[in-house]
């Protein structure tokens, strides 16, 4: 459950800054939120991180238009997160 919650908090500032004009934030200041964000989400418990990204996938149903679905599915992708586990594996 708390996985859940932590990849609708990280789902909800990824597409609240893909959303954005803009004028209503500077681009680069929404690229490096999201690049802090992803650092964060990468930092957690390898464990816990896998949770997180098999929660994506549910989390992208809970969204109406397709578009939106698929920005939150490729959130482990473009974080890294799958990544940031194969990593782990290997050490």
């Amino acid at each position: 459950m708390i996985a859940a919650q932590v990849a609708r908090i990280v789902a909800r500032v990824v597409v609240f800054t893909e959303s954005l004009e803009e004028d209503d934030l500077n681009p680069d200041a929404a690229v490096e939120l999201q690049e802090q964000l992803a650092g964060d989400v990468q930092a957690l418990e390898p464990a816990f991180l896998r949770q997180v990204v098999d929660a994506f996938p549910i989390i992208a149903a809970e969204y109406l238009e397709e578009e939106t679905q698929d920005l939150i599915r490729a959130i482990p992708k473009d974080f890294g997160l799958e990544e940031a586990l194969a990593d782990d594996d290997a050490d």
